[in-house]
């Protein structure tokens, strides 16, 4: 049978991302995309779970009237976006004894690029999501929220060891990783400790 990677008692490290000039969302963005993914380069460490903050996410308001309309459905709308945000191989281009290989970039970068995606053609002319709605940047349903002392929502991070191995070289490789990415991370933001627990006390 198949079991987790860790345990319940595999909480080895606990630590909030703040900042003054940057939004929880950014912060959560932060946190999903760059130090989850330095903390499970450490050796030992089964994963990273993050609480708090919103996960951003790019959102169609379609207005009801103007897609009645325009006589299109929403599901032309969401598989327009769908088919619009991926790249796609193009073969390639013979120079010689080489082989340049040929690729369409179709990922979207900014809420104005999904603003122009064309749902259809009517008599010639496309008919754009800005055409039937607005676009806006916002976040993912909330499940949960976390707070401290006054603070009434924050970015944190929980490292988990896996199972089997020695708590101690973890959370040093965890410091150590700490270090690096204090170097790196944007200006403003701070990675502060929240709760080192029993095992990390040697630190």
């Amino acid at each position: 049978g198949l079991g987790p990677l860790s345990s319940v008692i595999g909480e080895v490290y606990r630590y909030t991302l703040e900042s003054k000039t940057m939004s929880l969302v950014d912060l959560k963005a932060l946190q999903d995309w760059v130090l989850e993914r330095e903390f499970r380069q450490v050796p030992g460490v089964a994963d990273v779970v993050s609480w708090g903050g919103g996960t951003k996410q790019y959102e169609i308001i379609v207005d009801p009237a103007r897609l009645r309309a325009y006589n299109l459905t929403l599901k032309q709308v969401l598989d327009a976006a769908a088919g619009s945000n991926s790249n796609s191989g193009g073969g390639y281009i013979a120079q010689g004894e080489y082989r340049v290989t040929v690729r369409g970039l179709g990922l979207i970068q900014s809420t104005r690029d999904i603003e122009n995606i064309v749902v259809s053609a009517q008599k010639g002319t496309p008919v754009r999501v800005r055409d039937i709605g607005t676009v806006a940047v916002g976040t993912a349903i909330r499940l949960g929220v976390l707070g401290r002392d006054h603070d009434d929502d924050l970015v944190q991070g929980i490292v988990l060891m896996r199972k089997g191995e020695n708590p101690d070289a973890v959370i040093q490789g965890v410091a150590r990783k700490i270090e690096q990415l204090k170097k790196t991370l944007p200006a403003g933001v701070e990675l502060r400790v929240l709760d080192l627990g029993p095992a990390a006390a040697a630190l």
